[in-house]
Formats: structure tokens, sequence, C-alpha cells
């Protein structure tokens, strides 16, 4: 006895084929505002423009980063700041800093950021001046510098949230705020 088998039709589809898809010939919906998005994002040449990270979440990533590589003693003991900065010249950077008096910021912790160590003999726990917040925004000033979005390994404390709204940043803080 003879075993018949089975016949299959096989259709060829090549990924050019127009409203198809590569994985089968099916067509696919899409949206007509988010055909204008993907079409909004296209250069002169045709291509795709990279996506541009907006300033609070380029700073939440490096506070996330920046926790993750933090040992359990630093978790602790210590506060590391991150915020996005433009310059007079309308330069973009990224600073870090750390809180205490000497300001080191480990490679592991800072990557390749700009290391800020604008430090004050007057500090104390009661001002906390040289809380790693405080640092940025003492530099920023310095340098005449506008900080774009600003954050901090723990919650931001009191007196760099009093800090923070005389400059007028408050609303620039991406990390929690102290009750």
């Amino acid at each position: 006895m003879k075993i018949k088998k089975p016949k299959v039709k096989v259709k060829k589809v090549s990924a050019g084929s127009k409203g198809k898809n590569f994985t089968g010939g099916k067509r696919f919906k899409i949206s007509k505002e988010r055909l204008k998005e993907l079409m909004a994002q296209k250069g002169k040449e045709g291509k795709a423009k990279p996506l541009k990270l907006t300033d609070f979440a380029i700073v939440r990533s490096k506070i996330s980063k920046m926790q993750k590589n933090m040992t359990e003693f630093e978790k602790g003991r210590t506060t590391y700041g991150a915020a996005t900065v433009t310059l007079k010249d309308g330069t973009k950077e990224v600073w870090v800093s750390s809180a205490g008096k000497k300001g080191y910021v480990p490679p592991r912790i800072r990557g390749n950021d700009k290391v800020i160590k604008n430090k004050v003999e007057n500090a104390t726990q009661e001002n906390r001046f040289n809380d790693a917040e405080q640092t940025l925004m003492r530099e920023a000033d310095k340098q005449d510098a506008k900080i774009t979005a600003i954050g901090a390994t723990r919650d931001m404390c009191h007196a760099c949230q009093e800090a923070a709204k005389a400059r007028g940043l408050i609303d620039k803080v991406v990390t929690p705020l102290k009750k």
C-alpha cells in the first residue's frame, strides 16, 4: 500500500513585497498616528534619526547605574549625585559628584562623566553644603551653567531641597524628596 504525501502549497514571499512582511505574506496594520510618527523620525536621507533621551531619562539612567555599581558599604554611607548641564557655549555634559569633604567618585561609579569637586570648608551635618547635589549646584553657579536635570543615589534631603528651590531647580529633581 502506498502512502500519499499531503500536497503543500508554498508561496514565495520576498521581504520587499508590497504591503506584506517577510514572515508569511500577511498584511499588517499600522495606525495613521504611528505612521506619521515614524515618518517624522526620518532624516533627509530617508534614514531613521536616532532617538534622543531626555535629560531626565539620562540622569535617571546614570543614577540607576551608580546604584548598581555601589558596594553595600557605600549604599549605607555615601551619596553620589548626577546632573545634566548646559554650559555657556551650549555644550551639554553629564556631571557627577560625591557627598563629603573629598568628593572622590570611583571610576566604576563615574564612568566617563565629569567629576565635580567644588567643596567648601564650612560644611556641617546641619547645613549639608558638601552633599552631592549642592556640590553640583555650586559648580553650575560658578560656571554660569544651567542644570537641566539633577538627582542622587538617595532621596534629596531638606537642605538640598531648599538649595534647589532657591535656584529654581526643584522641578528638575528626578529622584524622590525626603518628607
